[in-house]
Order: C-alpha cells, then structure tokens, then sequence
C-alpha cells in the first residue's frame, strides 16, 4: 500500500470510529447505481444525526454525498461494538470483506440485517463461513427472497418486507417520450445471460412479424455475449439489436420506455427495478414462473405473465396489453410512493 493511500485509510479509520460513538443506525455499502437514490431518500425522510453511511468508492457510479456519509477503503479497525448501535445494515453481501468482518466478529450479527439484492443470495459462495454469515442476521430485506433464503440457508431473523430504491425515479420515467414506431419492440432481459438464447429460439416463431428484439449485453455473465448476437442476427437479421454499454439512469428510462415487451426469462430474482420501472410505462411483462418476482408481483396485485407460455401464444395473444393501466396504477401507489415506502423502513427501524 503507498503512503498516500495509508495516510488516507488511516485518516478514514480514526474519523469514522469517532462518528461510531454517535450513531443509532450503521449503514454499509459501496456507490453501486443503487446506492446514491437510497440515502437520498434515506436523509430526505429520517434524521441524518442518527443514520451513519460508511461507503467504499468501488464503481464509477455517483458516490452518495451527505454530511453523514463518510467514504471508506476498508472496514479495519472499525469498533461496532458501541451499546448506542441499535442496527448495522449491509447492502449486499457482494463485498467478502463483510462476510469476514461478520464471521470474526459473530456477535455484531445480533444486531445486523441482510439488504438482498438478488446475486448476493442467488451466486454466493457456499462454504462453512458464507452459510454462517447469511443464516444469522437478525433480520432481512426483502421479504422478495424469502422462500429461497429459508430454504438454501434456514434463517431464523425476521423478513421486512421494504422496497430499495430504484435508480430510475418516477420522475425520469414521467419524462420519458415514447417515439411513434409500426413495430413491436421486446426486450429480452435486463442483461446478458444464457437464458437469453432460449428465449431467442421461443421468439423465432415471430420472426416475420413487424417487431425488434433487443437484449442487454452490458451487464453479468458476457462470456455468452457472442453466441447471444451470433443467434439474434441469425434468426432475425436487422430486426435484432443489443446495448452493449451502460446509460446513465435518464437514458436508460428513456431506453425502457420504448419497449412494448420486456421478457425476463431468467429462472431467478433479476431485473426488479427494470420490472416496476417497465409496468410503470405501461410495457408488458413476461417473467418466468418460478422466479421469485413472478408470484410476488401477481400476488401484489400486478399482472405479470409466464415467459415459458409464450411458445403457446399466437402472436396477437402474445402483444395484446389489456392490464396496462391496471400495473400502472399499482406501481405507483406502491413502489413509486415515497410515503408508503418511508413507512415500510420507518417501521423497520423502530422495530
């Protein structure tokens, strides 16, 4: 480590044990897309005087910046044993530098919770010392995951059910101008992933419609990038197109919002932000049915349809959208509505 890079770590070390002396509420994260939105949204309804952000600058992506956020190399050294403590909070468990920190130190899980995001809980590492971390906090977020988690990992905490918040707000989505087009615009899921050559192969059969397919190439497992547009341009020749760059959230809204379909045909929990963002815009959504969102969406009351039923759907069948306004509705009384998702974390942490 260079002196420079040690002075600042040392630096971080001494100011954020002094914040630890203060704080109710101890928030762990890294500046992924998601993270600047929540403590937006975090100091703009709770009291930043008891909520404390230590946040390492992993990405390029907008580092939250408040008076309660301090910026982190790492978490050694760091004393959470403080009694005025009540709850520390990892968002993810992506950084194996928590499981370790939780591992050694077993005590601090009593008063820890688990923010799931999804490849956290689906791609973790199985050993003696990840299934330990993961079975015992004392509490979990979301209650989205919960049937997975209780069966790969037997948790005992209570599940919340909260919301984090999306990247795309409702006001980028209220900002968006779909552009007037004849086809069919479907996007096959949110990012590159195997499960996208069998949807292409399901979708052939509509190839001499007027539609575009389009796919996310960006993003996740990209080894499978050029078999994914090798088969795309062979099916459907110029009809299919794929981003294989990220956009930043305005231009990603504005991307979604020119989709009719959007297919996730992943088997688990992926693309719940690009799902309420889309059935926000009015888009049909195909999800596959045992993916955890498929259920919990229909049982939330929005319309969600099966991605493996779309081999039996004519192609009338397949565009037809009689539930749009109905998901619209839904999302933003609920996952667009900042009051009822203040309340969800308000009852969190008085909990």
């Amino acid at each position: 480590m260079n002196l420079k890079r040690s002075v600042k770590k040392r630096y971080q070390r001494i100011v954020a044990n002094r914040a630890l002396r203060r704080y109710k509420y101890v928030h762990l994260m890294y500046n992924e897309k998601f993270n600047k939105p929540f403590v937006d949204f975090l100091n703009k309804h709770f009291d930043e005087k008891e909520h404390l952000i230590l946040c390492k600058r992993s990405f390029e992506y907008p580092f939250p910046d408040a008076s309660n956020v301090i910026e982190m190399i790492d978490y050694v050294g760091l004393d959470f044993s403080h009694a005025n403590i009540e709850k520390i909070i990892c968002h993810s468990l992506f950084d194996i530098e928590l499981v370790d920190l939780f591992y050694n130190n077993r005590e601090l899980l009593n008063k820890s919770y688990w923010f799931m995001w999804g490849g956290d809980l689906y791609g973790a590492k199985r050993d003696e010392k990840n299934d330990f971390v993961r079975k015992h906090f004392k509490g979990y977020h979301s209650d989205l995951d919960k049937e997975y988690a209780l069966q790969t990992y037997g948790m005992e905490g209570k599940f919340y059910r909260s919301f984090y918040i999306f990247p795309l707000s409702r006001e980028m989505l209220d900002n968006t101008v779909k552009k007037q087009t004849d086809c069919v615009t479907i996007q096959i899921n949110n990012s590159s992933d195997k499960s996208t050559l069998e949807m292409l192969d399901i979708l052939a059969k509509f190839k001499h419609e007027n539609i575009k397919i389009r796919t996310i190439l960006s993003y996740s497992l990209t080894q499978y990038n050029e078999q994914i547009i090798a088969k795309g341009r062979e099916i459907f020749g110029d009809k299919f197109e794929f981003l294989n760059k990220y956009l930043a959230p305005q231009e990603y809204a504005q991307h979604l919002a020119q989709n009719d379909i959007l297919v996730l045909n992943q088997g688990h929990q992926e693309g719940f932000g690009n799902t309420i963002a889309s059935l926000y815009l009015g888009v049909k959504v195909f999800i596959r049915r045992e993916s955890s969102v498929y259920g919990y969406l229909n049982n939330d009351g929005c319309y969600i349809y099966d991605s493996m039923n779309i081999v039996n759907l004519s192609f009338d069948e397949f565009i037809s959208n009689p539930y749009s306004s109905a998901n619209k509705k839904e999302t933003r009384e609920k996952y667009y509505n900042e009051d009822y998702l203040a309340k969800l974390y308000r009852d969190f942490f008085e909990d």
